[in-house]
């Protein structure tokens, strides 16, 4: 008994079946997916990016090109924008800003007393000085609301799960600024 010869045409759909089964048995056993879930993966880490005077949140999004590596495959990541406010320095003009500025350039005795300040925000204790501040045309009440903003995000993120030592607030310029005065 002999077997007939294979017939030409067929041959490159023989090549094909075989091609197909080989590619899809390589995907099904080397590399197999998780099962598909309908709930998104919790985030384990967040990143809130503050970005600087006259700027904007979303201009500042590619910074997180930057960070591709798989340890953040499961970060949050925020840029939220300032609001356009009045800014001091820059005679009165409206841009983004975190807070007032009222002078430039910022002394160290502006930084101590922008400290005790912002002391008093985290203990919540009312020191004697304070009232002073508050009477003070130089006082930094946009400071504080900036602070107590960039409290609302954390504590948003801790109560989605987020472990406070996986928070991590960054920024450029008055954003960095910011997150020195948050913590």
């Amino acid at each position: 008994m002999s077997l007939r010869p294979f017939p030409l045409f067929l041959r490159p759909l023989a090549v094909a079946a075989v091609t197909i089964t080989a590619v899809s048995l390589f995907v099904a056993v080397l590399h197999r997916q998780s099962p598909a879930s309908s709930q998104p993966m919790a985030a384990r880490s967040f990143v809130l990016w503050l970005h600087g005077l006259g700027d904007s949140g979303p201009a500042n999004e590619p910074i997180r090109t930057f960070f591709s590596s798989p340890e953040f495959r499961l970060t949050k990541w925020s840029f939220p924008s300032a609001p356009q406010s009045p800014v001091s320095c820059n005679h009165g003009a409206v841009m983004p800003s975190w807070f007032d500025i009222y002078e430039i350039p910022v002394t160290a005795l502006k930084l101590s007393q922008l400290s005790t300040i912002i002391t008093v925000v985290h203990t919540r204790e009312l020191h004697s000085d304070f009232t002073n501040y508050q009477e003070s045309p130089k006082d930094e009440n946009s400071v504080l609301k900036a602070v107590q903003t960039v409290h609302a995000m954390i504590e948003k993120e801790v109560a989605n799960g987020v472990s406070p030592e996986n928070i991590f607030i960054c920024g450029f310029s008055q954003g960095g600024i910011e997150n020195f005065a948050t913590y």
